[in-house]
């Protein structure tokens, strides 16, 4: 640690190797990925909304309304994401970016029992962050003059449910549902830092973390419809880890010596804990073409997180029996605190808002969807010593196909 502690003395390579790079996992939001091709056209504005398999996810208790056998996948979801950390050494900023494709959605639905069975598998949270970058000629804040500053990040970080689902009708205008998943993350960066100052003295550092985490994440699902052309629907859901297993490596050189020093090694099986989620929306048929929704996604503070409110809204429009134009609109806001200038070692807080827009063709049993979503957001980080400004946008592509039968 005492090295670690000398390395930011020399006010190049700052908090942000100990902590802040967890942050695009994404573990500081909560809507990184809208599910399912129909959601994910209206913003992920469905809890009130039944006839599909992304149900599953949303609100299982809406299966019970399916008419019969069906099976969705959204196969091809590619994601971009673009981070500006900027002024980290004077006017120079990082930029990192995670892009990959994401199979984020499969299920299938079938009735069972005198109620509805299903089984999907979801990808809730899935990044590849990258950043290779050169700085060169420039004096940190409380530092000492930098020749070359080379940093070369890797962060990869995925998160799945998969499991059995149940649904079934208590009245005609009411039913209930519950999804069993079983939750697994594994997240793995590694960061290598090397400063060349302007006395000829050198500065190495490089980091390795690793997480893999187990647990269960039920979800309780109940569908309303008060009225022939209105739905509710409230979704309750919370995940609770039952193992987990992480282990952080440093080794470093400092600029006063000249030889390695054996690696700094801490391993914990320590399980973060999870927020309870609650969703409520509805849904309005105007008519038998036009529909619109709306939601509210609530996490209450767990851990370090602080309590989060999110809405959702969407509309869908059918201008033919064989064609359907989806649109939304949603936040993603940050469940960290906002940054202090007077205090060290913050998490990054970034609100996001997004739309999103999708188009599908219908055929007698099966029907193929295509679409975009994305958001934007502007808020602060403390990568170094001072807090900088942040911006970050995402955007997704994604193409999705389903049958039944």
């Amino acid at each position: 640690m005492r090295n670690i502690i000398r390395l930011v003395r020399w006010g190049v390579i700052g908090a942000v190797a100990l902590h802040a790079v967890a942050a695009r996992a994404d573990s500081f939001h909560y809507n990184n990925i809208l599910i399912g091709d129909r959601a994910a056209g209206m913003g992920g504005a469905y809890s009130a909304i039944s006839d599909d398999p992304s149900w599953l996810y949303y609100n299982p208790a809406g299966i019970a309304h399916a008419d019969g056998a069906s099976l969705n996948g959204s196969v091809n979801a590619f994601n971009n994401t673009f981070s500006e950390y900027k002024n980290v050494f004077g006017d120079k900023s990082w930029k990192r970016m995670s892009s990959g494709l994401i199979p984020n959605f499969f299920g299938l639905i079938q009735p069972f029992a005198g109620g509805m069975a299903g089984f999907s598998v979801v990808v809730t949270d899935a990044v590849a962050d990258d950043q290779d970058q050169h700085f060169s000629n420039f004096t940190p804040t409380g530092g000492e003059a930098v020749d070359d500053y080379y940093i070369n990040f890797n962060n990869q970080d995925t998160t799945f449910n998969i499991g059995p689902s149940f649904a079934f009708k208590l009245r005609d205008d009411l039913a209930v549902g519950v999804s069993l998943y079983g939750h697994y993350r594994k997240q793995q960066y590694i960061q290598n830092e090397q400063v060349y100052l302007a006395n000829t003295k050198q500065v190495w550092s490089n980091k390795y973390f690793q997480i893999v985490e187990y647990g269960i994440n039920p979800v309780l699902g109940v569908m309303w419809s008060p009225l022939e052309r209105l739905s509710i629907g409230m979704s309750l859901r919370k995940t609770t880890l039952l193992q987990s297993r992480s282990r952080r490596q440093i080794t470093s050189k400092d600029a006063n010596v000249t030889s390695i020093v054996q690696p700094t090694i801490e391993t914990s099986t320590v399980r973060r804990e999870r927020p309870l989620q609650l969703s409520l929306g509805s849904a309005y048929f105007a008519n038998d073409r036009l529909l619109f929704s709306g939601e509210l996604s609530w996490n209450q503070s767990a851990g370090n997180s602080q309590a989060v409110l999110n809405f959702a809204f969407g509309s869908e429009l059918y201008l033919t029996s064989q064609w359907a134009l989806r649109a939304g609109v949603f936040s993603n806001l940050a469940n960290t605190p906002e940054l202090s200038t007077a205090k060290s070692g913050q998490l990054e807080h970034v609100d996001l808002y997004g739309g999103s827009f999708s188009v599908t063709n219908f055929t007698r049993n099966s029907s193929l969807t295509v679409g975009i979503n994305g958001s934007i957001g502007n808020g602060q980080a403390q990568v170094s010593t001072s807090v900088q400004d942040l911006q970050v946008w995402t955007l997704t592509t994604f193409i999705a196909a389903s049958n039944s039968f």
